[in-house]
């Protein structure tokens, strides 16, 4: 990808952490991942553990889950 910058939307559940995390792997430039997943249930909060254990410590992370803009 040539860009500088990549923005990754879907649906719920539609594979687009997937995606982008490993889009984000395969370039060597610095990356932040934006997450807004609401910790509303206990599901909800295990998914939200997976994908923060799934990172790399050297990826900055905003958790915005209401009021993005």
């Amino acid at each position: 990808m040539n860009s500088g910058l990549s923005l990754v939307l879907g649906g719920v559940r539609s594979g687009k952490s997937e995606f982008g995390e490993k889009l984000a792997r395969e370039e060597d430039k610095p990356v932040l991942y934006v997450a807004t997943g609401l910790a509303s249930d206990p599901e909800m909060e295990q998914r939200i553990h997976r994908h923060r254990e799934s990172r790399p410590d050297n990826w900055w992370t905003l958790e915005a889950p209401i009021d993005l803009a």
